[in-house]
């Protein structure tokens, strides 16, 4: 079983509160550590206390709470004097062990609340020889500084570890640029989680935290000084199942539901809903489902005609985003509200066009969804694409359940203003400009990796930095050693990001904690890339350990 420790701190508080001098000009700088008592990496410590000096007066509190010492030397007490503070070990230290000093970035002065840069790593041993196993990494997050980064040390490889019971056996804190690194780890094999502790405990709250889980473990040889690099990106756990939240009539043929959550609506079909009729307990015949997105926590379910006053709709076996399945006891509500007669007059809910004025593919194709079920045979339906000079478009028409796709028979051109109109019970008028492919650019470049399954997919997506104009299609698929080109991008500064698509789903897999699965091994492009009109970018290589 995982060992688990605990800290055990002492705060000595002076009889007065920290005043900072009066006066100067207002202060930016970050505090740092500007010496120390004892040499960083020292050997043979037999001393029972270490003094470290801030280059100017830091809050004592935030420094107390942001000194993590591994492995933990038992009671320790914190001793000041200006902008000195005194470590004291007061249990003995274990022999021929080193030890581990992390001062995190949640550390900040007195004079004007500014936060440590980086994290001070401070080393000795109370041996000969001191520990050199050396992790580093960068967190991919939107506020990357101050996060908690835990090693945690493998029994065998088998271990399961569960940060949110279990305090890190080292510990480190990301810089303002999200940049951690453990320097003097003993040999062994380790875990590695990164979260963003809100409760400031040292444990993963689940679904408070956001947390990192590594794309793989990381061992660590005797005097082995070899630089392990990890990085990591975060996002909240989630294992709340969904819950069917409402159900209410619109007509005597049509039932809104509405879920707790975003839900697959690939995991939705009639065979797993009942409509009952609770004064005959009839089960109604469900005709149809309409969502307006694959992921979606609301819909229309179309049946035949409800002619009773009391029902109760039951879903089963929804899965939402992460894969939680609705439990049956949160899948049952009764039906509200009143039953209007269903006047068959179709509504649109959902147009591509409603996006986006402007399009970048020349050959899209259209969605439009309606409130209700499209009869094929009886429906009557115009539709009309025209060019801005009068030239009619064919196109090609399909309709599935609630919604018809509408795609142009050739290419449209490039830079040009359309109108498409589409009557069915209302007109529906709409206009949008195709991208000028003349004025965009390309990048290019081949991936490469140390795997060499030629099986596996990787997926490159284009992220807009500045303001998106046209709706555009981001993601592209390509394989190990092959040449990508990626035309017909919007000018301006993207980022790129990619990752190999282990389990061929399509989707960037995070990875779990218990049991633990590795997330999909990714890269961030090191460069913001800046698109220019007719500007091709070759060279883009994107390198995968």
């Amino acid at each position: 079983m995982k060992l688990t420790f605990y800290f055990s701190l002492i705060l000595i508080a002076g009889c007065a509160g920290q005043i900072p001098p009066d006066g100067g000009a207002i202060d930016f700088d970050s505090p740092m550590i500007i010496s120390s008592s004892f040499p960083n990496n020292g050997t043979n410590f037999n001393l029972n206390k270490i003094y470290f000096e801030f280059s100017e007066y830091v809050d004592k509190r935030s420094v107390e709470e942001s000194i993590f010492i591994s492995p933990i030397p038992g009671k320790i007490e914190y001793l000041w004097n200006g902008t000195e503070i005194a470590i004291q070990f007061t249990d003995n230290l274990k022999k021929n062990t080193t030890y581990s000093i992390s001062f995190g970035t949640d550390i900040v002065d007195l004079n004007n609340r500014n936060r440590m840069g980086e994290s001070f790593n401070y080393s000795f041993s109370t041996g000969n020889n001191i520990d050199k196993g050396k992790i580093i990494g960068k967190i991919f997050y939107e506020k990357s500084d101050g996060i908690i980064v835990g090693a945690y040390k493998l029994l065998n490889k088998n271990d399961q570890i569960d940060p949110s019971k279990i305090i890190p056996d080292y510990i480190t804190q990301t810089g303002r640029w999200g940049n951690y690194q453990f320097l003097n780890l003993s040999a062994g094999n380790y875990r590695i989680f990164c979260f963003k502790d809100e409760y400031r405990n040292l444990k993963y709250d689940v679904e408070v935290d956001a947390i990192g889980i590594p794309t793989n473990d990381v061992g660590i040889f005797q005097n082995d000084s070899t630089v392990n690099i990890l990085n990591f990106t975060l996002e909240k756990d989630d294992i709340t199942p969904p819950r069917l939240i409402s159900a209410q009539f619109l007509d005597e043929t049509r039932i809104k539901i509405i879920f707790s959550e975003a839900v697959k609506t690939s995991s939705i079909n009639i065979e797993k809903l009942n409509v009952i009729d609770t004064i005959t307990n009839a089960n109604k015949k469900i005709l149809g489902l309409i969502f307006i997105t694959e992921e979606a926590n609301e819909g229309i379910i179309v049946t035949e005609n409800l002619n009773s006053n009391s029902y109760i709709l039951q879903v089963r076996n929804i899965l939402d985003l992460k894969d939680n399945m609705l439990k049956p006891e949160n899948g049952i509500v009764r039906i509200t509200g009143s039953k209007k007669i269903f006047k068959y007059r179709n509504q649109l809910i959902y147009s591509t066009l409603g996006d986006t004025n402007y399009l970048q593919l020349l050959d899209p194709i259209l969605k439009f969804t309606f409130d209700n079920i499209i009869n094929k045979e009886i429906a009557k339906i115009d539709y009309k694409l025209i060019s801005i000079d009068s030239i009619i478009i064919p196109v090609n028409i399909d309709i599935n359940g609630g919604t018809i796709y509408i795609s142009p028979k050739t290419k449209l051109s490039s830079n040009n203003k359309y109108y498409f109109e589409l009557k069915m019970d209302s007109l529906y008028k709409f206009k949008f400009t195709t991208t000028e492919i003349e004025n965009r650019g390309s990048i290019s470049g081949i991936i490469n990796s140390q795997n060499t399954d030629s099986t596996l997919n990787y997926i490159l997506q284009i992220s807009k930095i500045d303001a998106i104009k046209y709706k555009a299609q981001n993601i592209f698929l390509t394989k190990r050693g092959k040449q990508f080109n990626i035309e017909n991008i919007e000018p301006g500064n993207i980022s790129l990001f990619a990752y190999c698509d282990k389990n061929l789903n399509g989707r960037f897999d995070k990875g779990k904690i218990i049991p633990f699965t590795p997330s999909e091994k990714y890269v961030f492009y090191p460069d913001t890339l800046r698109i220019r009109p007719r500007w091709p970018i070759d060279g883009v290589n994107i390198n995968f350990p």
